[in-house]
């Protein structure tokens, strides 16, 4: 290599550099020994001007004949940052996979979605794995009892506009005042799934089960607030109840007729009705109407005695990694055309007043999955009634299992 104190010198006024010099400035690692850095930079600092621009000029023609820069540059590139991954947990049903890759699709993005399949391993596996999750779907009754457990982290609704398009019904819940933890995206009730016998079929009752002489069988999902809350309204009880007299007589009922009860886990009965195993079906609205989709003799009731409605609700969860993306799931949810498209694969009711206006555009909600204010009169919401009763409740539904057959899983 030349002397680099003697670098460049002039000919016919251009300045001219030795090519293997040119080589280094165009990918090639030049050494310079120590003692040459102060000649070189006096040197530098006196191209300027013309001299300087026809110096870059050649430096520019020379790489013309210089070697691939593309491995210098892959070797020196910082390496790019692989795409955020939102982690949500929730019931089996509760989004379909069609929204969440669209999600994904628009913004970038992984989703990481994991399910369960009742309240109680939910909340097992949330309280034992809350760092593993950003988001989890959960339905009133769980938001309500958790609320004061310090599982959840605040919103913050600036993140959240579309927000503005809740019905104003679910924009401040009793169990979340507020919305300051969860926001509601879809509700329904639990009412009775059967088969349509004949065209003057009355839709039936608690009592259709209770009082028949030809001792019909009933499905109930494996949770002990839900099916006891079906004996209790027959009763004519509130299912909040916490009297332990009215719960007693809602257990010696569910005794009395335990040779024709199927108990299922929850998510997983749809079986048991389309199969003919059972004649009754105390499931969600949501169930029975996507199996009716596939077998129209099939149908949906709200017993006249009464039902539970629930709500289901995107909930931030403390600790999260991804908290404001979170928040930008859940008001990508509240689109009103995410919405309408989500209802109509989960069959399930809208929260979202913007998107049930977009429905009516092209559809008649079913009345059933919207029912009128006199059917609204007869649906009651599970709520929190304090871990003493809820054990109480537990401990007598485990007891009933015993004698009651279990249906089957997958």
């Amino acid at each position: 290599m030349p002397e680099l104190l003697h670098l460049g010198y002039k000919r016919s006024g251009v300045v001219e550099l030795p090519k293997n010099l040119l080589w280094g400035f165009c990918g090639i690692i030049v050494t310079v020994q120590p003692n040459y850095l102060k000649p070189l930079g006096e040197r530098l600092m006196k191209w300027t001007g013309p001299t300087f621009c026809l110096l870059l000029l050649a430096l520019l023609s020379a790489c013309s004949g210089a070697p691939d820069l593309s491995m210098v540059m892959e070797a020196t590139a910082t390496p790019a940052k692989p795409n955020p991954t939102l982690n949500i947990f929730s019931q089996d049903d509760a989004l379909d996979q069609a929204t969440l890759d669209n999600f994904e699709s628009q913004f970038g993005l992984k989703v990481n979605y994991a399910t369960f399949a009742s309240d109680a391993s939910g909340l097992a596996d949330i309280r034992t794995g809350l760092a593993n999750y950003d988001l989890v779907v959960l339905s009133d009754t769980l938001v309500g009892t958790l609320r004061s457990n310090g599982l959840f982290a605040p919103l913050n609704q600036e993140n959240i506009p579309n927000l503005k398009n809740l019905d104003p019904a679910f924009a401040n819940p009793l169990y979340d005042p507020g919305n300051r933890y969860c926001v509601p995206y879809q509700w329904g009730t639990m009412g009775l799934g059967y088969r349509r016998q004949g065209a003057e079929q009355n839709s039936p009752g608690w009592a259709d089960f209770f009082e028949a002489n030809t001792s019909p069988r009933l499905g109930l999902p494996d949770d002990s607030r839900l099916s006891l809350a079906a004996a209790l309204l027959y009763l004519g009880y509130s299912p909040n109840t916490t009297d332990e007299l009215e719960i007693a007589q809602a257990r010696q009922l569910l005794e009395n007729h335990a040779g024709q009860i199927v108990v299922y886990p929850p998510a997983s009965g749809s079986t048991l009705l389309a199969g003919g195993q059972v004649d009754f079906l105390f499931a969600r609205s949501g169930t029975i109407f996507a199996l009716r989709d596939r077998d129209p003799t099939l149908e949906y009731a709200i017993p006249l005695e009464g039902a539970p409605m629930w709500v289901d609700n995107l909930c931030l969860l403390r600790g999260a990694d991804q908290p404001k993306l979170a928040e930008t799931f859940i008001n990508y949810i509240l689109e009103a055309p995410v919405s309408a498209g989500l209802t109509q694969a989960t069959h399930n009711s809208l929260t979202n007043s913007a998107a049930l206006t977009l429905l009516k555009e092209t559809h008649r909600p079913d009345p059933l999955l919207y029912p009128d204010a006199d059917t609204r009169q007869r649906l009651f919401s599970l709520v929190n009634i304090g871990p003493a009763s809820a054990q109480h409740y537990d401990q007598i539904w485990a007891e009933l299992t015993n004698s009651f057959e279990k249906a089957e899983t997958n």
